[in-house]
């Protein structure tokens, strides 16, 4: 695990417009079995506005992300080590992914989400399984999410397969700023979780979060010590969001082993996004990671740490157009 201290700043260009369907979850009343499509979110410089149709009761939504990738220089850290992590393509296009959803999540009672993931970035969300990074394999598939739901009051209880909440970026390209993924998503964050998560929002602006999981992107959990999950989603306004969440427990002391020494990972992570106008927008997020018995950069087995700092300044120009910048460290 090793420690990069790159600077990278990437600058990035959406076209925002009816093409991309719906990653919203929220439910659309239904007048008869299938509605007509409905956008339920507004363009703003962290998300594309997406169609979700509502098919008997269930909110079903798909898109189809694509890139063209021109490396200028090397694509490794002076450890060897991948300095990229979905756009590693040297010179070329990429059919990055294919998502489905399908969704039914009442305010009260029982539902759930079912959300199949196809094209190379299957690679990187499949649960320790599909090829590595580095591999040449260029399409599969996975279920990045597949849990049930129960809601009453103020108390939101989930279990199965679910995303982490670590991290200024998603799994879903629609809602980042920039087109590429950070360092930090790729080699400093959980993907995935499969367990069991509670959510008590104390109201509109504070909600509390926490969860019992398998560790960090496994289906089984190698490790036999569960991994703690904690959050603290805080909105004071309309302009400020912060999230400080928290992650503990047993991991390998290399991914994708069932056997050799088991140390406790704990991740520390926090995001911070400040909306200075309508179409300015300011984030950050630091990591801080560490693993006893854990193989480290000269391999030898001991304590290791790795952090990093993202920043990111988003501007949208219309509807239709928007551009960012990130630097890490």
């Amino acid at each position: 695990m090793s420690q990069p201290k790159k600077l990278t700043a990437l600058a990035s260009f959406f076209i925002l417009s009816g093409f991309f369907p719906s990653l919203s979850q929220a439910v659309v009343p239904a007048t008869s079995c299938l509605v007509n499509p409905t956008l339920t979110t507004t363009p703003t410089v962290s998300n594309i506005p997406i169609r979700t149709y509502n098919v008997c009761g269930v909110n079903v939504s798909a898109y189809i992300d694509g890139s063209y990738n021109h490396l200028s220089r090397s694509d490794l850290f002076v450890s060897g080590v991948q300095d990229r992590v979905f756009d590693i393509e040297q010179n070329g296009p990429t059919f990055q992914q294919a998502d489905l959803i399908l969704a039914k999540q009442p305010s009260a009672g029982l539902g759930g989400l079912t959300d199949i993931l196809i094209g190379r970035d299957s690679n990187l969300f499949a649960p320790y399984g599909w090829a590595t990074i580095t591999n040449s394999q260029q399409i599969a598939g996975t279920v990045l999410q597949a849990y049930l739901q129960y809601a009453i009051g103020s108390f939101t209880f989930i279990a199965g397969k679910f995303s982490s909440w670590a991290g200024a970026e998603y799994a879903y390209p629609a809602q980042d700023m920039n087109y590429s993924r950070a360092i930090l998503y790729g080699y400093a964050e959980p993907g995935t979780f499969i367990g069991a998560r509670g959510t008590y929002a104390f109201s509109d602006k504070l909600s509390f979060i926490a969860g019992l999981n398998n560790g960090w992107d496994n289906v089984r959990d190698y490790s036999r010590r569960k991994t703690i999950e904690l959050a603290v989603l805080y909105t004071p306004s309309p302009k400020y969001s912060f999230v400080l969440d928290g992650y503990s427990g047993g991991e390998r002391y290399v991914p994708r082993v069932s056997t050799g020494p088991m140390g406790i990972r704990n991740l520390i992570d926090f995001v911070a996004n400040y909306n200075v106008t309508d179409k300015l927008t300011l984030a950050a997020n630091y990591d801080h990671d560490t693993q006893t018995k854990a193989l480290n950069s000269y391999g030898n087995i001991g304590s290791v740490t790795w952090q990093g700092l993202a920043a990111y300044i988003g501007y949208k120009f219309n509807d239709t157009w928007r551009g960012a910048l990130r630097g890490e460290i």
